[in-house]
């Protein structure tokens, strides 16, 4: 579990990077600047989607079953449950735009508005729920 967490942390700043490039795409107002940066960010979304999917959620659940309380139960349920809803939307809003044209005035504020909201899901991951697998962790290992 610690090597995903890891694994998660560093895909976490190689996405923050990545947004800050399509920022910068935006910046130049060409709808051609802009396909690289957005085909490289959803790649990197979608494998750190299936990784948080398939094996960080499956293992955060049975380790707050094992070694948990009720409000860490509680707490990576609903990290589980919101990741799949913001998941849905960010694969709505690639499906919306992919090899269509971006006008950008209503692009830009929609790119803003879903690289917030993926800023402030990775900053919370980071803060609470990878902070409590790390003492789950290191309660089980004593």
């Amino acid at each position: 579990m610690k090597d995903i967490l890891e694994t998660l942390e560093r895909q976490h700043q190689a996405l923050t990077a990545q947004a800050g490039a399509l920022v910068a795409a935006l910046g130049e107002a060409d709808e051609t600047a802009l396909q690289e940066p957005l085909k490289r960010l959803r790649t990197m979304l979608e494998a750190h989607f299936a990784l948080e999917e398939t094996r960080f959620y499956p293992e955060l659940v049975r380790l707050t079953d094992e070694r948990g309380t009720d409000d860490s139960r509680q707490l990576a349920r609903l990290f589980q449950s919101n990741m799949k809803n913001i998941a849905e939307g960010v694969s709505a809003f690639f499906r919306r735009y992919d090899g269509k044209p971006k006008p950008l005035a209503e692009f830009g504020p929609q790119v803003a508005t879903t690289l917030e909201v993926l800023a402030r899901r990775m900053k919370e991951e980071e803060r609470s729920l990878h902070a409590m697998v790390r003492k789950l962790l290191a309660s089980a290992s004593r």
